[in-house]
């Protein structure tokens, strides 16, 4: 794995690398989905 760089200004961790390993720790978005309640619960049931 070559070398990059990610910088961030979340609080929440996106990712760690420990030796070879990966973990990623998606953050969840914050962006509404449609301004239609109804489609949005919809959307989150699948």
């Amino acid at each position: 794995m070559g070398k990059k760089l990610t910088i961030g200004s979340s609080p929440e961790m996106l990712l760690r690398v420990t030796n070879d390993q990966v973990e990623t720790f998606p953050i969840a978005g914050t962006r509404k989905i449609s301004d239609d309640e109804i489609k949005t619960r919809n959307y989150a049931k699948n």
